[in-house]
């Protein structure tokens, strides 16, 4: 075995700590600490939209629960278990689950209606009356008060026209008839509220100042001077069908029709 043999310690000299190692001699400055920030302010309308997300979510959760009670057979991919009895009563709430979800939501609308009218932004709707067959006889009445003043004399030759709480953007009635001979009756500045998907060329619907509503093909209305007071949005929708959706869809009904009549025997 090898005999070990300890290094001299003459004209030795102490080992320097690694400065990138070792503990470093400069004083450490203080640590300076962020003020936290301040909660940003919330007002009326937040909070009535924060209640609205928390009825909705417990509601929605209740409601969940119902439904896979009433289910609880088809449940894929294992059946489960029913609830107790008085689990579902209690959960029903003797009947008022599904109301009170409707008073729930008929509150929240008053309530946001009532905020902006109080903040001075104007009501978001107009009350108009209607007669059952789906005529308007009257429109833009700002309030309900307004609306049923003109409604009592509307009843003497129409009496069953009611009061109805239309948005004024509201699209148009379903099956509105095209007219394009309206576009000409229309006043003021002119938005465009809806379009539907027919078969051969899009229905542009559009409303004026007044609530006058008037459905027309696209090209119809492009081709009209009413097209110089469309709103900006409008303008854009239009255009940009009219120049890249119409004629792409030409295109496919086109190869459609030739492949259709290839295919005839």
């Amino acid at each position: 075995m090898s005999e070990i043999i300890p290094r001299s310690t003459e004209n030795a000299t102490e080992a320097r700590a690694n400065p990138k190692q070792g503990r470093n001699p400069r004083p450490q400055p203080p640590m300076r600490c962020t003020a936290p920030a301040l909660p940003e302010p919330l007002d009326a309308e937040d909070l009535r939209t924060r209640a609205h997300e928390i009825g909705i979510h417990w509601w929605s959760i209740i409601d969940s629960i119902l439904m896979t009670h009433r289910n609880h057979d088809r449940i894929y991919p294992e059946p489960l278990e029913p609830l107790p009895q008085w689990a579902v009563e209690r959960l029903q709430d003797q009947g008022r689950h599904r109301s009170s979800e409707e008073e729930f939501s008929r509150t929240g609308r008053l309530l946001k209606e009532w905020l902006r009218l109080t903040s001075g932004e104007g009501s978001e709707h107009f009350f108009e009356i209607w007669t059952s067959n789906g005529a308007r006889l009257s429109v833009r009445h700002e309030s309900w008060v307004e609306a049923a003043d003109v409604l009592i004399e509307l009843k003497k030759e129409h009496p069953r026209a009611f009061i109805a709480r239309v948005h004024k953007l509201s699209g148009p009635p379903r099956g509105q008839i095209l007219q394009p001979e309206l576009l000409d009756t229309l006043i003021g500045a002119v938005d465009h509220i809806g379009t539907g998907f027919a078969d051969d060329e899009e229905e542009y619907t559009v409303q004026d100042e007044t609530g006058r509503q008037v459905s027309v093909l696209a090209t119809t209305l492009r081709q009209h001077p009413i097209y110089e007071r469309l709103n900006t949005r409008g303008k854009e929708s239009l255009d940009h069908y009219l120049k890249e959706d119409k004629p792409r869809k030409d295109a496919i009904r086109k190869a459609a029709a030739e492949r259709d009549a290839g295919a005839a025997p």
